[in-house]
């Protein structure tokens, strides 16, 4: 190589190096210069993905305690079959009405929701009346103990004597969703093998035995079978064998 760069001129060893440096400028701008950004671009996703990892392992350790919970809110919940729910949530308020001397205005409507997976919300607004100890008495018990039944919403104002308060209640009361495995299907019974009745054999005549004609001579009016055809060749050489006979018996001795 530097035997042929020296050969070279000055003016051609100036367009020898022009054309290289053109070349390798081209050659960064196609395959250097669009991927500069892509070693930023991986440290980011990199470190985006440790974060989710480190994310998904501190979740992980945190799912025993997830577990707990769950298990106190199962356990917690009250344990009423579907039809029963919505007298057992009238009972229980009712009762707790009547033990804290508090007047029942309007009973609501009561509401299910079924979209938590764990638990079935009965949702029932009720209007009461009562002065103010008595009013949080009640609310007190509501929540007292292992009772899932919590007031979502409340609204007040006193009554027009202003010694009474008028309040609008939202309860919410939570059971225990139960959740039916799906029923098995029994497996088909096993069917015996069908045996198919085979047709018993036709009896099948034998073939004909072709009797032989009899040797000897045919009886008085017994037909005789037809002669077979002779051949037109065989006929033309018997024809010959016989000229040639008679002409040799009429040579003079």
């Amino acid at each position: 190589m530097k035997k042929y760069w020296e050969q070279l001129k000055p003016l051609e060893r100036r367009w020898a190096v022009g054309i290289g440096a053109f070349v390798f400028l081209l050659l960064n701008y196609f395959f250097i210069w669009p991927h500069r950004h892509d070693w930023a671009r991986d440290e980011a996703r990199a470190k985006a993905a440790e974060e989710k990892i480190s994310t998904y392992n501190a979740e992980i350790v945190k799912k025993p305690a997830y577990l707990a919970k769950l298990r106190t809110l199962q356990s917690g919940g009250q344990d009423v079959v579907a039809e029963d729910q919505a007298i057992d949530f009238v009972h229980f308020y009712s009762s707790r009405l009547l033990s804290n001397h508090i007047l029942l205005l309007n009973g609501g409507t009561l509401t299910t929701r079924t979209n938590n997976p764990v638990f079935i919300e009965q949702q029932l607004g009720i209007s009461v009346q009562g002065d103010e100890t008595n009013l949080v008495n009640f609310l007190y018990s509501l929540g007292a103990g292992n009772s899932m039944v919590r007031v979502r919403a409340m609204n007040l104002h006193a009554t027009p004597d202003k010694h009474e308060l008028n309040a609008g209640i939202t309860m919410v009361a939570s059971y225990l969703k139960k959740v039916t495995a799906a029923p098995r299907t029994a497996p088909a019974p096993a069917t015996k093998p069908v045996k198919t009745a085979t047709a018993a054999p036709q009896n099948i005549p034998p073939p004909p035995v072709n009797k032989r004609p009899p040797t000897g001579p045919p009886g008085p009016g017994a037909k005789l079978p037809p002669a077979p055809a002779m051949n037109a060749s065989v006929m033309s050489n018997r024809m010959a064998r016989f000229l040639r006979r008679g002409s040799t018996n009429n040579q003079p001795r």
